[in-house]
């Protein structure tokens, strides 16, 4: 059965982190599919092209969430992408203005809002 809450897909290769944000973004009310890399996130999305939001980390192994993005934003439709890093890398050229970028550690009420303004809230009666 397809949930009828908005999709997010979660990449995080830090398992404690990964379960933090899942638990965050659904006790906002959202549907949340784990990977524990970008590889994983790209398979699962590859699954579920209902997919609204993908939250990823950005240095993971196999795959990691710049190149994550980049293969996203090459499908001719494809969900927002919120990059989270712990580190001060600035952002490739190629994925300006195409991407948020969020440093950690996010808060998890701004993760929230964040979701709820791309996806809408799943908890209104409206959406």
């Amino acid at each position: 059965m397809v949930s009828s809450r908005p999709l997010i897909i979660v990449a995080e290769d830090e398992g404690v982190l990964r379960l933090v944000v899942t638990i965050g973004l659904e006790d906002c009310g959202f549907q949340v599919l784990e990977a524990v890399d970008g590889q994983a996130a790209w398979e699962l999305l590859r699954a579920r092209p209902d997919c609204r939001l993908i939250v990823s980390d950005v240095r993971m192994p196999r795959m990691d969430g710049y190149v994550l993005a980049h293969r996203v934003l090459s499908l001719e439709v494809h969900p927002p992408i919120l990059l989270l890093t712990g580190y001060a890398d600035p952002l490739p050229e190629y994925l300006k203005n195409r991407i948020t970028l969020l440093p950690k550690p996010v808060p998890l009420e701004v993760l929230c809002e964040r979701a709820k303004s791309i996806c809408g809230d799943p908890n209104s009666t409206t959406h």
